[in-house]
């Protein structure tokens, strides 16, 4: 219990880790994972509401995982099997 609350208070401020990172131990490689891949949906010119409906999620559900808002293993899953 005191373990996973300094986890989860180790990065307060500025979201730039997920709680999947909290999980694996490696917040910048799951960071860096989802930004190549939303970079990837942009080259690509696939929209945000064009991965909702592959996702099968809203569009506001796409948004706040790309801006990290979100924790979701589903689409982190789901944007795997697109762009990997």
């Amino acid at each position: 219990n005191k373990l996973m609350k300094k986890l989860l208070q180790h990065n307060e401020g500025v979201r730039t880790d997920t709680l999947l990172d909290k999980i694996y131990c490696d917040s910048s490689e799951l960071v860096k994972d989802i930004n190549l891949m939303v970079g990837r949906r942009k080259k690509w010119s696939i929209t945000q509401e064009e991965m909702s409906w592959n996702c099968k999620v809203s569009l506001s559900t796409i948004k706040r995982f790309e801006s990290f808002k979100i924790d979701s293993l589903s689409l982190y899953v789901n944007y795997k099997a697109v762009f990997c």
